[in-house]
């Protein structure tokens, strides 16, 4: 199997695999009234758009030099990570917004126990994905973990 290929399910099989941790986490945190659950699931939906928009970049990045694009696409990939860095910083502010707006409410929320076991299963299932992807991208990238460079030439 081509090296590209194996980036583009690595990216594929994140998506998913953030996806189903992220709808854990949310209902968790919907069921249990939990901020902190609900926060993490906000966090697993910013890496399921930024595994979208890493996948789909690279598919762009990848296309060959063309008329309008002598020196190819690679560029689209830097503007991918833009994209997810202002999703990062949206993410993250709507987190700090959640959690001062219920501090300033000063009013304390009880939280269903029935939170700590998504909490646990949604722990268990990002250690699978962190390792899984761990993984393969150890056996997509070079010796030492790292993709070897091949600058273009055109």
């Amino acid at each position: 199997m081509e090296k590209h290929e194996v980036i583009r399910r690595i990216l594929l099989a994140s998506v998913f695999g953030n996806a189903a941790i992220c709808v854990l986490k949310i209902l968790g945190g919907v069921i249990s009234r939990s901020t902190a659950l609900l926060a993490d699931g906000s966090d697993s939906l910013l890496n399921v758009a930024s595994g979208a928009i890493a996948y789909k970049s690279r598919i762009e990045a990848e296309k060959p030099p063309d008329l309008e694009h002598r020196y190819g696409h690679s560029l689209l990939e830097v503007y991918g990570f833009l994209l997810i860095l202002m999703l990062m910083v949206a993410t993250f502010s709507f987190i700090g917004f959640l959690a001062i707006n219920r501090l300033m409410q000063g009013v304390a929320w009880s939280i269903d126990p029935i939170g700590i076991p998504f909490a646990a299963a949604s722990l268990v299932l990002n250690t699978v994905m962190s390792i899984l992807l761990r993984r393969f991208g150890r056996a997509s990238s070079g010796e030492n973990g790292v993709a070897p460079h091949k600058p273009r030439r055109g």
